[in-house]
């Protein structure tokens, strides 16, 4: 076929080849934006393409992804090329590894019908493609994504000699400098079609774009979409066995959520003992962050923290898009939606400091009635299991004082390990009680559904991400935990 000639070929035998347009090329969280690594008329590409995209799915083509890899070896360390190193030197464990969220196709273009793992620019090198193609009989190829001087060229040209009808979509490219991807085109030119995106489009008429997709920017308040099975991760804040786990996990059966969504509890691997003190304190927000500090690369779509102290929250929102939520102020401000004055019911005294803490943070310290403890020692392990019939009187009484005492028209619980006394007292107090935990899955499933995360503003992004260095850290406490395991034995 010579260059620039093209033959009409049915929409069913046509394929939207996107070539390497991936959360850790594109999203501002992924591995080149945490880097700084970027281009305009890259994040530009998924906005421009989707319409072509969606008329071609409308009238019975394909949408075919290339995705970029780096194929994890011992312990989840990449293998990366020696000139690949030298260029990206940024590149680290959990980038573009096969099935986490720096992996997949950016949303606005999802879902692909089918997608390919490459290992060096050429999309066919050492992959499945040409065989996937020939098994479904998809003879043209229109090609866009990135870079154009790099997997782009290297695929068209793979594509020509194994004579697919190839056309390359001028402005459906880019690369890192309009002069580089320029000089790509014009070379492209002697061995396929070039056209652009509105070109191409006047072949598929009558398909509508169904979605007027968001654009990533390095600069933007990253937008989501609500996937077919939307994914929450609970980080709890203690190491606990499978069986303690479940007790935690209860607290999903005192809220009723629609299909949909998931949820996955998580220990923590770096925990004080209990929360009790400064140091404590630090620990916390340590073993919080280490065990969601990868959330939104593994696909999740929102994090919730399972402890009243909100412990790692704000870390946490400072390298993670995604809604991040905590029972804390989550909760007390909930109580100011149905009162003008709230109680903290907490299990002991030594958690005072945890609540005054979040209410200065809040500045509603005169909407605080009160927080009464009742005087019991928590276990963060086995919860109130057996002690039932000495705790939840305990609790009812001290919930009383903050309602007939202190003018306490809401109270909330004060801890999440609180969560199997809370149908015993709403049936029994003349005023609502919060349950933290089983909120914040509420709030995150609305969070999710309305498209809303933190602003930036508030929760800027650092400079220099060290999720390698929480990562070792939550090794080390593997290790210490371990052992103490081991000598408790």
């Amino acid at each position: 076929m010579m260059a620039g000639a093209h033959e009409p070929v049915p929409a069913a035998e046509t394929g939207l080849l996107i070539v390497d347009l991936q959360n850790d090329f594109l999203h501002p969280r992924g591995a080149y934006g945490r880097a700084g690594q970027g281009a305009e008329e890259i994040a530009a590409l998924p906005a421009r393409i989707a319409p072509l995209a969606n008329r071609i799915r409308q009238a019975g083509g394909w949408i075919i992804s290339t995705q970029f890899t780096l194929v994890p070896a011992k312990g989840g360390e990449p293998l990366i090329s020696p000139h690949l190193k030298e260029l990206r030197p940024f590149l680290a464990k959990g980038d573009f590894v096969p099935g986490g969220w720096g992996h997949q196709l950016v949303d606005e273009l999802a879902p692909a019908d089918l997608s390919v793992e490459k290992v060096a620019y050429s999309a066919f090198y050492m992959t499945r493609l040409e065989w996937v193609l020939r098994k479904c009989a998809i003879r043209r190829l229109l090609v866009c994504g990135i870079v154009t001087n790099g997997g782009v060229a290297s695929t068209v040209r793979d594509a020509h000699v194994r004579d697919f009808d190839v056309t390359v979509l001028a402005d459906g490219c880019a690369a890192f400098s309009k002069e580089t991807h320029d000089t790509a085109i014009a070379a492209l030119k002697p061995v396929c079609r070039v056209a652009s995106i509105d070109d191409v489009s006047r072949e598929f008429p009558g398909c509508p774009s169904r979605r007027t997709p968001p654009r990533f920017s390095s600069g933007a308040q990253p937008t989501f979409r609500r996937k077919a099975m939307a994914r929450v991760l609970v980080i709890v804040p203690f190491p606990m066995s499978a069986e303690n786990l479940e007790k935690r996990k209860a607290q999903l059966k005192a809220v009723r959520l629609g299909p949909g969504i998931d949820f996955e509890f998580r220990p923590v691997r770096i925990a004080p003992v209990n929360y009790v003190s400064q140091q404590d304190s630090v620990l916390a927000d340590i073993g919080i962050l280490e065990a969601g500090i990868e959330a939104e690369r593994e696909g999740f779509d929102a994090v919730c923290i399972d402890t009243v102290s909100d412990s790692g929250m704000s870390a946490l929102r400072s390298v993670l898009s995604i809604p991040v939520i905590a029972p804390g102020r989550h909760a007390m401000l909930t109580a100011l939606m149905l009162g003008e004055k709230f109680s903290v019911l907490a299990m002991w005294d030594r958690w005072r400091h945890l609540y005054s803490k979040t209410v200065a943070e809040l500045g509603i310290s005169h909407k605080l009635a009160s927080v009464r403890s009742a005087g019991l020692q928590p276990n963060n392990q086995s919860l109130l299991a057996g002690k039932e019939d000495e705790f939840f009187p305990a609790l009812y009484d001290a919930a009383m004082k903050a309602v007939t005492e202190d003018g306490a028209e809401v109270i909330m619980l004060g801890s999440t390990t609180m969560h199997e006394a809370h149908t015993w007292l709403a049936e029994r107090l003349p005023v609502p009680i919060l349950n933290p935990g089983p909120l914040t899955y509420r709030m995150a499933d609305a969070a999710i559904r309305l498209q809303l995360s933190h602003s930036r503003a508030s929760y800027p992004a650092p400079r220099a991400p060290a999720a390698e260095v929480f990562r070792r850290m939550g090794e080390a406490a593997d290790v210490l935990n371990a052992q103490a395991a081991k000598g408790g034995a």
